[in-house]
């Protein structure tokens, strides 16, 4: 939390910290790894070229519901739906190397203060547009999908606040 990122750092990191703070994050992502895991130590699935899956970072959902081999795909169930639900999520550690993390300059935050940040504008919003649909995690500028419903699409970056817009339910972000 008090560690100097880029500004896009603390942000993800914060973002992702709190998609993995749901108690339905944590048991998909287990089953997710046991299922490649158990697919993976089957020597009938080698055909399958199970090890592709093992070793790549964000396999598709599409990818993993297209095998033709029925026990295969129903030992692979749980990551093809751990996939559709988070498979976006799992896309935003892309981009937090330690080269892209480091703050350049002087421009630097922390995850707390991009919190506390994030926590003031939202504070704002409250006050200045009590209606305004506010994103389930918080955060104005957030541009991930935190539901469990659904494929997880990036969504339309924010208005600042203050522009005067007020989020409704066509808006994108």
């Amino acid at each position: 939390e008090e560690v100097p990122l880029a500004p896009p750092a603390s942000e993800k990191l914060v973002q992702l910290g709190d998609v993995m703070k749901k108690p339905h994050w944590a048991g998909a992502h287990d089953a997710a790894h046991d299922a490649l895991r158990l697919a993976n130590e089957n020597p009938a699935y080698k055909a399958y070229n199970v090890e592709s899956l093992w070793k790549s970072r964000a396999p598709d959902a599409a990818t993993v519901r297209a095998f033709d081999h029925a026990e295969l795909k129903a030992t692979l169930e749980p990551l093809a739906t751990y996939l559709e639900k988070f498979g976006n999520f799992i896309r935003g550690w892309t981009g937090l190397t330690p080269s892209q993390m480091r703050p350049k300059g002087e421009n630097a935050t922390t995850p707390a203060v991009h919190r506390a940040t994030t926590q003031a504008a939202l504070d704002a919003l409250r006050v200045s547009h009590p209606d305004a649909v506010i994103p389930e995690c918080g955060d104005l500028s957030c541009t991930m999908d935190h539901s469990v419903q659904g494929h997880h699409q990036p969504t339309h970056e924010a208005p600042p606040v203050g522009s005067g817009h007020v989020h409704g339910p066509g808006c994108k972000h």
